[in-house]
């Protein structure tokens, strides 16, 4: 079964498209092929991407994995992380955690937005379509819902990471 999180629901609630669905959800936005480039900080260490403008929270997947060990979404920027696919074939990335993953075509950018009461530091993963599918993720392109666990993923993933998100807006 798939299913697809907004952004106003919480990471584990779902909705129920039609099975095998190639479409993306409203909430996610697949983008042509464009040069952008990640911001990180001025004297940025290697494999560490921090958000300071914009255009950050981005990551880039390649056919070796994930273009970084660690992505900070902090609070004063919208709740989102922004995935690209630069490798030569489809590729996924993946937070257990929030129960989501998202396929890339190669050329292919997707917006993936955080829950924005969500705080905290959470695993993600980058491996490639057939690995993702050999475990038990989802077919086609696009964000859909995943329940492999990260145990499972950290056997399959050319790479991993930590998202550290603040919060976005105050529960009440």
């Amino acid at each position: 079964m798939t299913t697809s999180p907004t952004p106003q629901s919480s990471p584990t609630a779902s909705d129920t498209p039609p099975p095998d669905t190639p479409t993306l959800p409203a909430s996610v936005t697949v983008l042509p092929t464009a040069e952008t480039t990640p911001a990180t900080k001025p004297t940025a260490t290697p494999g560490v991407a921090t958000a300071t403008s914009s255009s950050a929270r981005a990551l880039i997947l390649t056919d070796n994995g994930c273009s970084t060990s660690y992505l900070a979404v902090p609070a004063d920027l919208p709740p989102e992380v922004l995935v690209r696919n630069e490798g030569n074939q489809p590729l996924v990335f993946t937070v257990p955690r929030f129960a989501i993953s998202v396929q890339l075509l190669p050329g292919q950018r997707s917006t993936v937005p955080i829950n924005p009461y969500v705080e905290g530091s959470f695993d993600y993963f980058c491996l490639d379509a057939l690995a993702h599918e050999a475990v038990g993720g989802h077919q086609g392109i696009g964000l859909v819902a995943c329940p492999i666990d990260p145990v499972t993923l950290s056997g399959v993933a050319q790479s991993s990471g930590i998202l550290e998100v603040e919060r976005h807006q105050e529960a009440g």
